[in-house]
């Protein structure tokens, strides 16, 4: 026995003409099918020959008598995969249809073409439907950069790729089965010798690129589940790029004013990573203080600070422009709030909004992007000047 040899199938069963061109070359290189599994075909290494190779297709095996009669013209045969029976000769010059029941396969096609053309139906009415959702979901998204910097757009447009390859796949495998029908009952023969070699390699591009998306639809979950954590912010003062609440207080009395404890964490209190692989370097923060025997300007209780911060490294620069406008559009929700633009060198862009003692700040500059909100008596240009200083 020969040297066993394993190649990957690239080509569906019903591209009968581009498989038995393909087996017929590999044996004209000394390979000869043997086999043929779900994911590879396999050869028997042994003398070049010069082997044509001819497919039935049939709802059973064909019977004894029918390989018998096969043999006697010259036809051995050589593999199978479901319901293809891929016969070889190395001498015939007569037709496997010769020695077959051609009404065998004819309803056999028959039958897989109306199992096929009902398939089509049931996921053309899913597509409608999915691609109804996710078409409400993509374009009537009013923050498309936040969202795929967040990690949800990036998945949801991988997957409408995803489900267009697979809709492309039933249609085109109900054209072919409709054509072979077609050439069977007006007794055309069907052609096996055919340059199998570009489309071999435009499938195998095409494939190898839908398995890559397919491994980014499940690394990227797992990598988002890896790298997110929560803790409690340390009151000590830490490398993070964040701006903290007692650089802008500048008040030794200031205190941490403790808010709820989950999973051991003061959420009150608390930074947040996250992680995309478009914004590589996610942060959101929170911090409240108090300040005792001192009141708000206003007599309403005793003086509280807070600070919210969110801080993103981004893969891409051009993006910072497209996420700021998106932040706004997230947290300036009072129609009565403008952000209004300022000039600062330290920044790309900056955009403030002051609504009595809540001050928001949106900030770029190179491939980074800020967003801060404070609530407190301290000026906006106090808290700016402090992140101008941030690397």
């Amino acid at each position: 026995m020969g040297k066993i040899v394993k190649k990957i199938l690239i080509e569906d069963s019903w591209q009968i003409s581009r498989n038995e061109s393909w087996f017929s070359d590999m044996a004209a290189k000394g390979l000869h099918l043997k086999s043929i599994g779900r994911l590879f075909a396999v050869f028997e290494k042994g003398e070049p020959r010069e082997i044509k190779y001819c497919t039935a297709i049939l709802d059973k095996s064909p019977s004894q008598q029918e390989i018998n009669s096969c043999k006697a013209g010259g036809w051995e045969l050589a593999a199978s995969r479901g319901k293809f029976y891929f016969f070889s000769s190395e001498q015939s010059d007569n037709e496997l249809a010769s020695y077959m029941d051609m009404t065998k396969q004819k309803d056999t096609i028959c039958s897989i073409e109306r199992q096929l053309k009902k398939n089509l139906i049931l996921v053309s009415i899913l597509m409608l439907v999915f691609f109804g959702i996710m078409f409400s979901i993509l374009f009537r998204n009013d923050k498309p950069f936040l969202s795929m910097i967040t990690g949800g757009l990036i998945q949801q447009i991988l997957l409408v790729a995803v489900e267009l390859y697979v809709f492309y796949t039933v249609i085109r495998n109900f054209i072919w089965i409709r054509t072979l029908r077609k050439s069977l009952l007006e007794g055309k023969r069907i052609f096996y010798k055919v340059n199998w070699k570009k489309h071999r390699l435009l499938n195998s591009v095409i494939r190898s690129l839908f398995l890559i998306i397919a491994l980014f639809m499940i690394v990227i979950p797992i990598l988002h589940m890896i790298k997110s954590e929560s803790y409690t912010l340390p009151e000590a003062k830490t490398d993070l790029s964040i701006i903290r609440l007692a650089e802008i207080e500048q008040n030794p009395e200031l205190k941490r004013e403790v808010f709820y404890n989950s999973r051991g964490v003061d959420w009150g209190n608390r930074v947040s990573y996250d992680w995309s692989f478009l914004a590589p370097i996610q942060l959101a923060t929170n911090e409240h203080g108090i300040v005792s025997d001192v009141m708000w300007k206003d007599n309403s209780g005793e003086y509280s600070p807070s600070i919210h911060t969110q801080f993103y490294q981004l893969t891409f620069n051009k993006m910072t422009n497209g996420l700021l406008r998106d932040l706004m559009k997230q947290y300036l929700y009072e129609p009565d709030i403008v952000p209004r633009q300022i000039e600062n060198t330290s920044f790309d862009q900056i955009y403030v909004a002051i609504d009595d003692t809540k001050k928001q700040i949106f900030a770029s500059w190179e491939n980074k992007v800020i967003y801060i909100r404070y609530q407190g008596n301290k000026d906006i240009d106090d808290i700016i000047a402090i992140i101008s200083k941030m690397p």
